[in-house]
């Protein structure tokens, strides 16, 4: 798969190429507030998105019903006209696909109303305060020593 941007003088926008098929991307910018996201708390976070002017549309222009960040809808949506910026809503729990990392990507995927379609990343750190989440790496680590003692125990060798 291969990004590229393309610029002429009615609107600049993305071209990805995947497997001999072409579509046109506009990049939109997200920001995700808090900027620390605690999975274990339940509540909201926002996101809020904004598009170039140098892109010729307007963020009314988003099919509302085609926004979802990392697969999940947001919760509501809020037009703020003055900044030409979308405000979304999103649950913490319906995140849930999303591991506790020092940093994650969030990708954020829609449509405009003409089928075009729209993507941002925001990055951010997640967390797990009050529930046992272990890494990939971690249950590795932990496996291996196991399996290290009970080999050491069989064969009578000592750490």
């Amino acid at each position: 798969m291969k990004n590229y941007f393309i610029e002429n003088q009615e609107k600049p926008y993305l071209i990805r190429i995947q497997e001999r098929e072409a579509e046109k991307i506009i990049p939109v910018q997200i920001r995700v507030e808090p900027e620390t996201l605690n999975l274990a708390q339940r509540g909201v976070f926002t996101v809020f998105l904004q598009i170039d002017n140098g892109f010729g549309v307007s963020i009314e222009e988003i099919d509302l019903v085609s926004i979802a960040l990392e697969g999940v809808e947001p919760t509501s949506t809020t037009f703020n006209k003055g900044k030409n910026e979308l405000i979304l809503k999103f649950n913490t729990q319906g995140v849930t696909n999303i591991l506790p990392e020092n940093e994650v990507e969030l990708k954020l995927t829609g449509n405009l109303l003409d089928g075009t379609k729209i993507e941002g990343i925001d990055i951010v750190r997640v967390i797990s305060k009050g529930k046992l989440y272990l890494s990939l790496l971690d249950i590795w680590n932990k496996l291996s020593a196991l399996i290290y003692k009970l080999i050491a125990a069989l064969t009578g060798a000592s750490d």
